[in-house]
């Protein structure tokens, strides 16, 4: 058993040579110039390359939660190690090695996801060393992440991306993580794990992953722990995707410690809220959507000169009408509240009147495009149309804008694909019905 004190020598040594490296020591994010794919109409392309346990996976996953209204899809290059050949024995083989990997399979991958369809990637066992022979399924996205060590390595997969990104660590913190995850994930011990890094790890970096750094648009020090550079890169490509008009009649609510505090509702279960918190919160968030909403309607340039008209969507978003109602008396145009669900043909949209359709919750297409339907072809192209939900799966939203590419989405959160509406949420709303139906 390697001793603590031989493990803290061990480290500094190689900590030395690897801190040498870097001219990050300020924390500062590094921008660099390298030949990136020119963007046309299919995914935003992302490399992310870096040391052994630098973080790389940790700053992915950070960036695509503050993507909350786009698709994002992460890649691991790990998925597509060929396996331990059956005359090798697993401490002989190097799995650092670019000759470990299946660059082709790799390369087909990508060249799939930017023509935009779903492709099947393999699911790689680190305790069996070798692939399973069941596939994982990925839908298309409007940003792919592609994540590993040789991430930048082939030209012909560089020349994929539209961004590189290089997860620059401490040589300490990526040897600590890489025992703690070996041994406690992929069930080594700390001999192997150490033996394992002295033989092929350490000169792998060295030789085949730092020369690859020259080619990183974006270099970032000390990985998931740089808040600060983690937000300037996804500023810097909310900006990149703004420009390319993904998603572009999509508008999440801006986060901030309001709407932080009042997304809690959309999942009382896990954030432990009553009814009465629940309903007072998304209350208060649906008038911001609805805000929302009005100022993108009033600032088109097919401006509501007849005034707008706001429909609730099913019968449970009844119970929104009355705290969106005040916001009428304020409003620069004329609003025109309906109160049943669904469109009225007493009361169909007018020319030039804009049309608000509000629900809390849209997870099913079949609520929401009968309805648009309803309002004809020449309704949507002449007037504003804007859909107000609280919470929207990004399949709704993909096939929203596929069937009616006008139409303009609001919302306070994206559920991406396998999440699911909490129920609890959902009851309060179906209460709240039945008590309004009480009273009158």
């Amino acid at each position: 058993m390697v001793s603590l004190r031989c493990l803290s020598s061990f480290s500094r040594q190689i900590g030395r040579k690897w801190r040498g490296l870097s001219s990050t020591a300020n924390g500062m994010l590094q921008l660099g110039i390298s030949g990136a794919r020119t963007r046309d109409k299919g995914p935003f392309v992302i490399g992310v390359a870096g040391a052994s346990a630098s973080g790389k996976t940790s700053v992915c996953n950070q960036l695509i939660r503050s993507l909350n209204h786009h698709r994002c899809l992460l890649m691991s290059m790990d998925w597509f190690y060929r396996g331990v050949p059956e005359d090798s024995a697993e401490e002989d083989y190097n799995f650092d090695h670019p000759d470990a990997l299946d660059f082709q399979s790799i390369k087909e991958t990508m060249l799939l996801m930017l023509d935009k369809k779903p492709v099947e990637v393999p699911i790689y066992d680190y305790k069996l060393h070798k692939r399973l022979s069941r596939k994982r399924s990925l839908a298309s996205a409007d940003v792919v992440i592609i994540e590993g060590i040789f991430a930048f390595y082939y030209p012909e997969i560089r020349d994929l991306m539209n961004m590189k990104v290089f997860v620059d660590e401490d040589a300490d913190t990526c040897l600590a993580r890489r025992i703690r995850r070996d041994c406690s994930v992929r069930g080594r011990d700390i001999d192997s794990v150490l033996d394992q890094y002295e033989k092929f790890v350490k000169p792998s970096f060295d030789e085949l992953i730092v020369p690859t750094k020259r080619f990183a648009d974006i270099i970032v020090p000390r990985g998931r722990d740089n808040p600060v550079a983690i937000d300037l890169l996804r500023r810097h490509l909310q900006h990149k995707l703004d420009d390319s008009g993904s998603h572009s009649n999509l508008t999440v609510l801006k986060s901030n410690a309001q709407t932080e505090l009042l997304t809690q509702a959309l999942r009382p279960s896990t954030n432990g809220l009553n009814w009465e918190e629940v309903s007072l919160r998304t209350r208060r968030l649906a008038s911001l959507a609805f805000e929302e909403a009005l100022g993108i309607a009033t600032s088109s340039d097919k401006r509501a000169s007849s005034g707008i008209l706001a429909i609730p969507l099913t019968r449970s978003s009844t119970a929104l009408v009355p705290a969106l109602a005040p916001i009428a008396a304020t409003a620069s145009d004329h609003i025109t509240f309906q109160a049943a669900e669904g469109i009225d043909q007493k009361n169909r949209p007018v020319a030039n009147e804009t049309v608000v359709l509000f629900d809390h919750s849209l997870t099913d297409s079949a609520v929401i495009l009968p309805k648009l339907g309803g309002l004809g072809e020449t309704q949507i192209a002449s007037n504003t149309v804007v859909v107000v939900s609280l919470q929207i799966s990004d399949a709704v939203a993909n096939e929203i804008f596929n069937a009616y590419p006008t139409v303009k989405l609001v919302t306070a959160s994206v559920l991406r694909q396998g999440e699911i509406v909490d129920e609890t949420f959902m009851n309060v709303w179906d209460d709240q019905v039945a008590n309004q139906a009480q009273v009158h």
